[in-house]
């Protein structure tokens, strides 16, 4: 089993450049992440670039143990089912295999 850092960037305009809120997109995100079985992510809030147009963005990564060709078509799905509720053109999937481990104090 590979360990698998998975990220997925999403706009924050719609298709149709209407804006959306950060708070409640990431609420359905959120919820789209824990149906698939993600239990935990972090989201980073940033501006990003799409067809030289600057808009308001945020990723959210996490890390989980996968195969390798399960853990892209899982991240592809995602991206898919995000595209789609928040009505974006895209949302950029991307997945690495790393090394990990979830350190606790005093060890």
């Amino acid at each position: 089993m590979s360990q698998v850092e998975f990220k997925l960037s999403i706009g924050l305009t719609t298709k149709a450049g209407d804006l959306l809120d950060p708070e409640t997109s990431l609420a359905a995100v959120s919820g789209l992440l824990q149906t698939a079985g993600v239990d935990g992510f972090a989201a980073t809030h940033g501006v990003g670039v799409w067809r030289g147009a600057q808009e308001r963005c945020f990723t959210v990564t996490w890390i989980q143990d996968a195969p390798r060709g399960p853990a892209l078509a899982l991240a592809r799905t995602l991206a898919a089912q995000i595209a789609s509720a928040l009505e974006q053109e895209c949302v950029l999937a991307q997945c690495h295999e790393v090394q990990f481990e979830f350190v606790q104090p005093g060890r």
